[in-house]
């Protein structure tokens, strides 16, 4: 009588397929797995930077952020006397009201970081900086000046004053509450300048990255706790 073949020996090349299939499987979905995982890791923030210039050229490594208007009031005062103190000669004034446009922006070549939260894409980009000087709508400025009796220079105290604008403007761009006019405005461009980015990378999407939160680097940490996301994808 003849041996019957086993039922492993009838179906070994079957068999053989289906774990073959099954190996491969397994392994495309650790490489899959392991890829996004040290792409997000890893290598996010380098493929930013490597794609800014691909991204959005200024032509000068800046990237402009946002305006913040205001009307600025300077004045100047001066009192003369002679005769060693004795006499009075009045007190010449002038005031200049003036409508200044602040611009700000950041360097593309600063430090960034990219991170993965979930769906948030944290984004720590590089200080916001004024971008000087100021514009001066001179066209719709407004001056007032006057002498006192026994002067007459409230034309030269006018021109003085205006002559120390453009260097007070200036300090006046770089310190916090000019710049907090402008900080929300500047994280949504931030913002939009990433989505690009994202966009590009087939990562902006629904079951990936779909809001994105801007930290500058004069903020502290904490503030990605209390801030919005500038930017999410709208559901179709």
């Amino acid at each position: 009588m003849e041996n019957q073949p086993t039922i492993l020996a009838r179906y070994r090349w079957p068999l053989t397929i289906v774990a073959l299939a099954l190996i491969l499987v397994g392994s495309y979905v650790f490489t899959v797995r392991g890829c996004t995982r040290v792409f997000s890791s890893e290598t996010l923030t380098q493929s930013f930077i490597s794609g800014i210039p691909e991204i959005h050229s200024t032509g000068i490594g800046n990237l402009e952020l946002a305006t913040a208007d205001a009307v600025e009031t300077f004045n100047r005062a001066d009192k003369k006397y002679t005769g060693w103190g004795w006499i009075y000669l009045g007190e010449s004034v002038a005031q200049i009201r003036v409508p200044v446009t602040y611009r700000y922006h950041l360097r593309l070549g600063d430090t960034w970081k990219l991170e993965e939260a979930g769906s948030n894409c944290m984004v720590y980009a590089p200080r916001i900086r004024p971008s000087l000087p100021p514009a001066i709508h001179t066209n719709k400025m407004e001056t007032q000046s006057s002498s006192g009796w026994a002067r007459f220079d409230k034309h030269e105290q006018l021109a003085a004053l205006e002559r120390s604008m453009t260097p007070t403007l200036n300090e006046q761009a770089a310190d916090s509450r000019h710049i907090n006019l402008a900080r929300a405005e500047c994280r949504e461009t931030v913002a939009n300048f990433v989505v690009k980015f994202l966009l590009r990378e087939g990562r902006w999407r629904s079951d990936r990255l779909n809001s994105i939160k801007v930290i500058f680097e004069d903020e502290p940490p904490a503030t990605v706790n209390t801030i919005s996301p500038s930017a999410e994808l709208t559901p179709p």
